[in-house]
């Protein structure tokens, strides 16, 4: 888009320069010229980015419609019992925890968590960063 706009303008000025040049033309109209042509540059400007936008959300829209139709792959057996939380709720434990990216040893990618064991008390959090 900006390089549309930068290619007319220069085209726009060398015209104008050339009739500057010939005597059919004063400098005035050329600055003019320029003047109109930046004018209308920030109204495209605005319509190409509301474009690009618009276009944008409808494509994470339908990304989103896309994920609310997926069927969870873990689901309740029928009949079970509700779980039932203690005011003070739920405390969470891992154990033995072992992870590693696709492709394991074979691809020469070697397991970044090993045997690893914490326990998240209710109401906290907890943040795995890796480097």
């Amino acid at each position: 888009q900006n390089a549309i706009f930068s290619a007319s303008i220069s085209s726009a000025m060398l015209l104008c320069a050339a009739g500057v040049a010939r005597g059919e033309l004063t400098v005035g109209d050329l600055v003019m010229v320029n003047g109109l042509l930046f004018q209308l540059s920030v109204p495209l400007n605005f319509l190409g980015t509301v474009y690009r936008e618009t276009r944008q959300s409808l494509i994470d829209m339908a990304a989103m419609f896309d994920l609310l139709e997926q069927r969870p792959g873990i689901v309740d057996v029928p009949g079970a019992p509700p779980l039932s939380v203690p005011p003070e709720g739920l405390d969470i434990e891992f154990r033995d925890v072992v992870f590693g990216y696709a492709g394991g040893k074979s691809a020469g990618r070697a397991n970044v968590l090993r045997g690893l064991n914490f326990k998240v008390p209710a109401g906290g959090s907890l943040a795995l960063v890796g480097a």
